[in-house]
Formats: C-alpha cells, structure tokens, sequence
C-alpha cells in the first residue's frame, strides 16, 4: 500500500511539473492583448485552470508564483489583469510564508522550497521572509566548495577535491554534483536569496 501511494504521489508530481513547463512554453509564445500598462497574455486554457485551482502548498504553490512573476517581468504582462495577478500573488506568498515557517521550525529538511518562497516572495517586496534566523541557518547549508547542498554541513562526510579537473555535463534530474555537496538547484536560489537580503540591507539602512 505504501508503494502504490508513493507512486501515484510520484505520478501525480510528474503531471504537475509536465503542465508547469508547459505552461511556460505556453507563455513564452502567448499573443499579447491590450497595450501600455493593461496587457494581457493569452496562455492556455489549462494554465488558467493551474492558477486559479492549483495546489495550494509545496512547489506547485511556488510554481503558480514562478508563472506570476514570469509574465509580468518576463513578458511585461499579466494573465487574468493585473489587479487579479497582484492579489492571487499575495495570497499565494501569505500561504507561502505558513509553510516557510513550517520548514523552518522542522530543521529545514525541505531547504531548496524554502528558498524558492524567499527568491520569489521577496522579489515582491515581503521582507518578512528574509528573517535573519532563516538566513543564518541557510547559511549552514553551504559546503568547502563554496556552493549549497541539500543537507546542512555538518551532515556530510569530509568533502575530498576531485582528481579530475575535467567539466562534465550532469544529466542528472536532482542537480547534484561533488557527491552531494553542489546542487544546482539550491546554489542558484540560496544566491538568489542573498542577493535579495543584501538588496534589502542596503536599500533600508544606506
């Protein structure tokens, strides 16, 4: 039974990242509708449906928010208008931010969605995700190599250089590379997240 829950989990996460991306695609060719400051894109009839019913926790959530911001600074345009893409925005981040707090009282075991809320939260101008608690412990999370793993530090075995200086091309789906202490994923959204933290600092207090 728990093999079989697992899978349709599994399943059910694979259909949720098949429409994501093609969502993207989606938007990326969408016909734009008005002009100035009230255009429009029009995507597909699913990705309306994904907005507005998707669900409501984990990287789907991050996902509808991702696609949000997508149309608006990729695009420069919104999806339903742009008073609608701004509320459903805040409403995602404010269920964002439950969860945040949720992963962040849980020993960050899900560190990579945590920074996903902050990247794209923050972006919209909720500094109550860049808590300096969080960035701390996020800190914790970057290894020797000066890149971010899934595990804290600690939790790792003595990292040991590769005798290779060769590049390689990963073609690998979770991101890893150095035996786990670089993941793609997490490096690129905890610089993001930084990157925000220092943007805050300086526009606040200089």
């Amino acid at each position: 039974m728990k093999v079989l829950i697992l899978s349709y989990l599994d399943l059910e996460y694979k259909k949720k990242q098949f429409l994501f991306h093609k969502c993207l695609i989606s938007l990326s060719l969408a016909k734009e509708i008005g002009d100035g400051t009230s255009r429009r894109c029009r995507v597909s009839k699913s990705c309306y449906e994904m907005l507005q019913n998707g669900t409501d926790f984990g990287y789907a959530l991050a996902h509808r928010l991702l696609f949000l911001q997508q149309a608006r600074y990729g695009r420069g345009c919104s999806i339903f208008s742009e008073q609608k893409d701004k509320h459903m925005s805040q409403r995602f981040c404010s269920i964002a931010y439950q969860e945040a707090v949720y992963i962040a009282k849980h020993g960050f075991a899900i560190v990579d969605l945590l920074l996903e809320y902050v990247c794209l939260c923050a972006l919209d101008g909720h500094a109550e995700f860049l808590r300096r608690s969080w960035l701390e412990k996020i800190l914790r999370f970057q290894t020797l190599p000066g890149c971010f793993s899934q595990h804290a530090r600690e939790k790792l075995k003595m990292f040991k250089f590769p005798t290779s200086s060769a590049w390689k091309i990963i073609h690998s789906r979770n991101h890893d590379i150095l035996g786990g202490y670089c993941n793609g994923h997490s490096t690129a959204l905890a610089a993001s997240t930084l990157a925000m933290a220092s943007r805050f600092i300086i526009e606040s207090y200089y």
